[in-house]
């Protein structure tokens, strides 16, 4: 079915996808052939929730599957292993269906109680950040979390702003080695999603980054690299604000000119 599958995504127009095919694609969320799992998979997914190519009734049975099975956290207690791309593409799955909630109203309140917990808590236990992946492609866990939190902000029913403020410091306390794959733009998101929901005023956003800013370089070791590797992270992931959030230049800005400052750059 996978060669039929490929060519279902390559279908242009009037695609309307059945029972046994989206039953075909819940069970290859996390296919380790990057062909399948991104431009398959994720694809069709998307046409079905954005392009009417899935009824109604079965993205309600898309999101009640994909909550009840809890991919998001499958095998999440170990450092590396493949269920990494059935975690991470489970969380681009449901970013998904929560924009698409937005407009349409197609979760029930356990349902959007459980991925509004799930989001913070996954970028807060996922160890396997490894980005793009020999033989299996894109992993991106932390680029793909970023993304369900993102829109998880965005949410109207999401009001736990706090919440997924230190789900994101938690990030940077963890990191151990350098992001590879622009993680630090996909985090960076989260913040510029809940700025424009207006969930976030600049005062608070202020508050956020200047804090944040203060502990990171307050444990800064020039004989710890992961204390690099957070501080280099932090100032990409402050220039992207600076970038998609004009109106708070005069927050980051100071912050950005003060990373090279301090790292010796103006002299």
């Amino acid at each position: 079915m996978d060669d039929t599958m490929i060519q279902l995504a390559q279908q242009e127009e009037d695609l309307v996808l059945t029972d046994a095919q989206i039953d075909w694609l819940l069970a290859h969320v996390g296919d380790l052939d990057g062909k399948i799992r991104d431009q398959t998979v994720y694809s069709l997914f998307g046409r079905g929730f954005f392009e009417g190519a899935a009824s109604i009734e079965q993205q309600k049975r898309i999101i009640a599957v994909t909550t009840q099975e809890n991919n998001l956290f499958k095998d999440i207690e170990q450092p590396q292993n493949d269920r990494v791309f059935l975690r991470s593409f489970t969380a681009l799955l449901a970013a998904l269906f929560l924009e698409k909630e937005t407009t349409s109203k197609i979760m029930t309140p356990e349902q959007l109680d459980y991925w509004f917990t799930a989001a913070n808590k996954y970028l807060r236990t996922e160890q396997d950040w490894r980005g793009y992946v020999p033989e299996n492609g894109w992993a991106h866990a932390i680029a793909h979390g970023s993304d369900l939190l993102a829109t998880v902000v965005a949410h109207p029913d999401y009001a736990e702003v706090d919440a997924a403020l230190q789900t994101v410091r938690s990030v940077f306390a963890r990191m151990q080695s350098p992001f590879l794959d622009d993680e630090e733009e996909r985090l960076a998101n989260i913040l510029v999603s809940m700025f424009n929901a207006e969930k976030c005023s600049l005062p608070q956003l202020a508050d956020f980054l200047n804090n944040l800013n203060t502990i990171l370089w307050t444990g800064y070791d020039d004989d710890d690299l992961a204390t690099y590797y957070r501080i280099s992270a932090f100032e990409k992931f402050v220039r992207t604000i600076y970038f998609r959030l004009p109106a708070a230049a005069e927050i980051t800005r100071p912050i950005i000119d003060d990373y090279f400052h301090k790292m010796g750059y103006d002299n």
